[in-house]
């Protein structure tokens, strides 16, 4: 490889900067909304998947574009706790791969890999549709989180293919679903389950940095019963809302408990019960999230438990059980507990030739050094690590304001990635390179 064919590649990447933006904001356009965010917005993300797919029969030289569904049992599949039934159907995987053949039997191989669907869009105060460009920044739901990682990696395949510098070696982009929304990377396990394999992975997920591990997490759903009826008759009546506020007092004292053990707090992301003021509810549902090591992780391994976030889960029952146990209700009518999902951790060395080499590509094309680190929170780039064994990295696009009410995605941000990966698969996949 010689300064020459960076130079290629540059003048290349340069040449597909208004396309890239403009597939970008294209994407974001497209109402992906994951189908299970809970409200009436849902979209679809094989209409995304349709652009995916005909971006990529468009490169040359052609690539082996695969589409398909993930198993409904996939997390069953693969020994894993994920949420109950979900359906996949018309819900596509878009993959491609290229083969450029060995070098003195050498056959490097790489995957790009990235999530297509989106969180709601109730409450946004922005249209989540719009793609505007304002301030050197594409608005809209899913710019950052990932439709703009996923042009991040386009883009860097796109100008490496059009480079026409001699490659070797097997390159691989995944496009996946339902990594949202209680999703617990259905797409990304099913790849896995299919033997798509190779030797690092990067995931364009995540924030603008090298991150090379994140924590687990599990999400518990807990049900309240009451006795429910009209609100202005007599006769026996239990509340399932203030039987909840009783439960929720246990969730409290196990939040304060994790967070002497982890800095991310417990989040009780779901609180639904009722519907008139004249009906006394007979349901409640709460809902939360818990973040774990990956040292906890490693511990309850270690002490024999099937899931690494069981500890964690068993001992949010043991704070709700001993609550419900002094309300004389509740000790007869314990709330159902639901152990939803548990997303396990995973970490790479950080000097693992995969960090420091795309930290070195983006040093030098970006002119400073990126942040490396660890990212409090779940990707399903630990199915890479987990499932497969692969060596895998998150490179986003930024997590400022992924989920939030206005959504955006800095167009220098875009360019600065695309021009990393770029040159991280140059050095990897050139058939010149030491």
């Amino acid at each position: 490889m010689t300064s020459e064919h960076e130079s290629m590649l540059s003048c290349c990447l340069d040449a597909l900067e208004e396309e890239s933006i403009d597939l970008c904001r294209r994407l974001i356009r497209i109402n992906t909304v994951n189908p299970y965010a809970g409200e009436k917005h849902c979209g679809s993300e094989a209409a995304g998947q349709d652009v995916i797919e005909e971006v990529l029969r468009n490169l040359r030289p052609a690539a082996t574009i695969e589409r398909f569904d993930a198993p409904d049992d996939v997390y069953e599949q693969a020994g894993f706790i994920g949420p109950k039934g979900r359906n996949f159907r018309g819900r596509p995987i878009v993959t491609a791969d290229w083969d450029f053949g060995s070098v003195n039997g050498k056959s490097p191989s790489i995957i790009l890999n990235d999530h297509i669907d989106t969180v709601g869009v109730e409450g946004m105060t922005i249209d989540p549709f719009s793609a505007e460009i304002r301030d050197g920044r594409i608005w809209g739901r899913g710019a950052t989180d990932t439709k703009g990682g996923i042009v991040t990696g386009l883009w860097a395949i796109r100008a490496l293919l059009e480079s026409g510098i001699p490659l070797h070696g097997r390159l691989s982009f995944e496009c996946v679903i339902d990594e949202e929304c209680n999703g617990s990377g259905a797409g990304t396990l099913a790849c896995r389950l299919r033997g798509r394999t190779a030797d690092e992975a990067i995931v364009m997920d995540g924030e603008s940095n090298v991150i090379h591990g994140c924590d687990g997490v599990i999400t518990v759903a807990l049900k309240v019963k009451g006795v429910g009826g009209h609100s202005g008759q007599r006769g026996f009546r239990v509340n399932a809302i203030e039987k909840a506020f009783v439960v929720k007092v246990a969730i409290d004292a196990f939040a304060a408990e994790r967070l002497r053990v982890c800095p991310v707090p417990v989040n009780l992301g779901v609180f639904r019960a009722g519907t008139v003021p004249a009906m006394v509810p007979a349901e409640a549902v709460m809902e939360l999230n818990a973040v774990y090591s990956a040292e906890e992780g490693n511990r309850a391994f270690s002490d024999g438990f099937q899931h690494t976030g069981e500890p964690v889960f068993k001992r949010l029952v043991e704070h709700v059980r001993a609550t419900e146990r002094q309300d004389e209700w509740l000790r007869e009518h314990p709330s159902e507990i639901e152990w939803v999902k548990d997303l396990p951790p995973f970490r790479v060395a950080s000097d693992h030739p995969l960090v420091t080499d795309l930290a070195r590509a983006y040093s030098e094309t970006v002119g400073r050094a990126p942040g490396v680190g660890i990212m409090s929170g779940w990707t399903d780039a630990a199915h890479f690590a987990n499932q497969s064994g692969m060596p895998v990295v998150m490179f986003g696009t930024g997590v400022e304001c992924a989920h939030a009410q206005e959504e955006w995605v800095e167009i220098e941000t875009l360019r600065n990635n695309a021009r990393a990966i770029a040159l991280f698969l140059l050095r990897r996949l050139c058939k010149e390179a030491p």
